[in-house]
C-alpha cells in the first residue's frame, strides 16, 4: 500500500515483518486494528501516528499497515452534488 492512500480517521491492520519480530521488535500481535490519527511530517507522511482500539497511541511505519476496510466511508460536499451526473 502506498503511504499516500491514507487518510485520517481509516482503520488499519498491522502487521510486523517477521524479521523485524526476531530482531525483538514485538509492540502487539499481528492483526491489531488502529485508527490513524496522522502523520509525523505530513509532506512525506511515511511515519502514521495511531491510536489503538485500548485508547494506546502508537507511531508505525506506512508498510506494517493496511486499511481494514477497502471501502471508504465518504462525506458528500456540496461540491458533490453539484457535479454529480454532470460527466
Amino acid at each position: 500500500m502506498e503511504f499516500r492512500s491514507l487518510k485520517e480517521g481509516d482503520e488499519v491492520i498491522i502487521t510486523i515483518e517477521k524479521e523485524n519480530r526476531d530482531w525483538g521488535y514485538n509492540p502487539f500481535p499481528d492483526g491489531t486494528k488502529a485508527t490513524v490519527l496522522g502523520f509525523v511530517n505530513p509532506e512525506f507522511p511515511a511515519w502514521v501516528m495511531l491510536r489503538l482500539k485500548n485508547g494506546r497511541e502508537h507511531t508505525e511505519f506506512y508498510t506494517r499497515l493496511k486499511l481494514a476496510s477497502q471501502k471508504r466511508k465518504r462525506l458528500s460536499t456540496n461540491s458533490d452534488k453539484k457535479t454529480r451526473g454532470k460527466r
